[in-house]
């Protein structure tokens, strides 16, 4: 019974990291239709260059090569939209901020360095923009 068990487990599993591994490959996305600089590294992707000290540098030759809207390649082949595109920021920071949700790891990352505040909360979580209980008892 325990070893049917963990058969099972392991084939979940095994297969879990396959699909993960080989949807890039498999799956299309619109993201697949953007320009961008082939991948250097199928583990690091376009990592390496985009946080390497002379990193100025590559963030320039993007713009200048491709525009202002890119996709860059990430860990494993993970697509990357990548952009510096004043409207574009404006509608993923600002107007459709749902749309666009940080990171899990990103989020956790913001509440361990800085506390609960404004930078590690998402959605409902956000303080409103009331007075908060202090401001009325000064």
């Amino acid at each position: 019974m325990v070893s049917l068990v963990l058969q099972a487990a392991i084939i979940c599993g095994t297969t879990w990291f396959l699909w993960k591994l080989l949807r890039g490959l498999i799956v299309k996305t619109d993201l697949d239709k953007l320009p961008g600089p082939s991948s250097s590294s199928f583990l690091y992707g376009n990592l390496k260059e985009l946080y390497s000290r002379q990193g100025l540098g590559y963030h320039r030759g993007l713009g200048e090569q491709y525009g202002p809207v890119l996709r860059l390649h990430g860990k494993f082949g993970q697509n990357i939209l990548y952009t510096f595109d004043p409207k574009a920021m404006h509608h993923i920071v600002v107007k459709d901020q749902d749309s666009f949700q940080e990171t899990t790891w990103f989020t956790r990352t913001l509440h361990h360095l800085f506390g609960p505040g404004l930078l590690a909360t998402l959605g409902e979580d956000t303080p409103s923009s009331g007075k908060s209980p202090r401001a009325n008892h000064v």
